[in-house]
């Protein structure tokens, strides 16, 4: 009789260690899924800057400054303590290393746990990591004619002997129908 509540005693043990584990597993994974989404538009952000401040000296700058901002307004402020916001112009890692068109963010929070804590001091606190790249391919080319409509099949259309000349600069058709640009005959 007395082995049964011993039993009993070391099982509800470990099917308690069991869910802390779960539930903390949990945290972790839904706080770098809110990493992820920072760092993605801080990444773009970055991208942005980069590509309207193509010309600028200072462009990687306004790049991280960018970067930080976006990264701040989702709740990762870069105070060094609970959070770490890293820009890096141009990325130090991965396939964009060193292409100043591109910007790296690295944001590290360090998250702590609720269960596994009573383990040790080591499990106090874990750090979980996001990074997201974000760039341009090229200097953005100034467009001679855009074409605004988003669905409209034949949004820019030239027909007959029509021509179009924009002295080098490029057309944007924005739309997304399969057709957006017709040009007919000799065109």
């Amino acid at each position: 009789g007395g082995q049964a509540v011993v039993l009993m005693a070391l099982m509800l043990t470990v099917l308690l260690a069991g869910g802390g584990l779960a539930i903390d597993a949990g945290l972790l994974f839904v706080e770098r899924r809110h990493e992820q989404v920072a760092a993605d538009a801080a990444a773009y952000a970055a991208a942005v800057a980069i590509a309207t401040n193509w010309t600028a000296s200072d462009r990687s700058t306004r790049a991280r400054s960018a970067a930080l901002a976006y990264a701040a307004a989702n709740a990762y402020n870069n105070d060094g303590t609970t959070n770490t916001v890293t820009v890096n112009v141009p990325p130090l890692a991965g396939a964009y290393v060193g292409n100043a068109a591109y910007a790296e963010v690295i944001v590290s929070v360090n998250v702590r746990t609720a269960f596994v804590r009573i383990l040790g001091s080591g499990f106090q606190t874990r750090t979980v990591q996001a990074r997201a790249v974000g760039g341009v391919l090229g200097p953005p080319k100034p467009y001679g004619l855009i074409a605004l409509s988003k669905t409209a099949c034949a949004a820019l259309s030239v027909t007959g002997q029509g021509e179009v000349e924009t002295e080098g600069a490029g057309i944007l058709v924005n739309s997304s129908c399969a057709s957006a640009l017709d040009a007919n005959g000799q065109a």
